[in-house]
């Protein structure tokens, strides 16, 4: 399995096409099959990662924040909710906030998950249903990220 970060982002930017051909025909594929047989290969894959050993995920990509992560967020600062939001946060779709950059990421950890955000699981996706709704993201992530790789 390959995991260094420059690999997976030398052989995403090759593989592209490939890559982007696949999520042309998942998408003509049935989703609850292509469910199926992803939650299958992320059973034998996801144990195989130690998702705290890179980082990436919050490094590279947009980290999506809840309203309720949001107020443990400012619980854990102990910061007024409005101040979290304006300081750290934009607004994002569907109640969603992102962060404005990861300033709580220290070298490859993140300082503040255990305490306020469920970051990693938001990454962490294969195992959840409507994967073929998702796929915009899951382009981004092969080039970036180990786990999906």
């Amino acid at each position: 399995m390959v995991t260094d970060l420059k690999n997976i982002a030398l052989i995403g930017k090759e593989k592209e096409n490939e890559n982007e051909l696949f999520i042309d025909f998942l998408q003509l594929c049935n989703s609850t099959e292509v469910d199926e047989a992803v939650v299958k290969l992320n059973a034998k894959i996801e144990p195989q990662i130690d998702c705290t050993t890179c980082g990436n995920c919050c490094k590279t990509l947009m980290v999506n924040v809840t309203e309720e992560e949001a107020q443990n967020l400012a619980l854990h600062l102990n910061l007024p909710a409005t101040q979290v939001k304006e300081q750290y946060l934009e607004e994002g779709l569907n109640a969603h906030f992102i962060m404005k950059s990861m300033l709580f990421l220290h070298e490859i950890r993140c300082s503040i998950y255990e305490n306020s955000l469920r970051v990693a699981e938001n990454f962490q996706t294969l195992n959840k249903h409507s994967l073929l709704k998702r796929l915009f993201y899951h382009n981004d992530a092969l080039r970036q990220m180990p786990y999906y790789f």
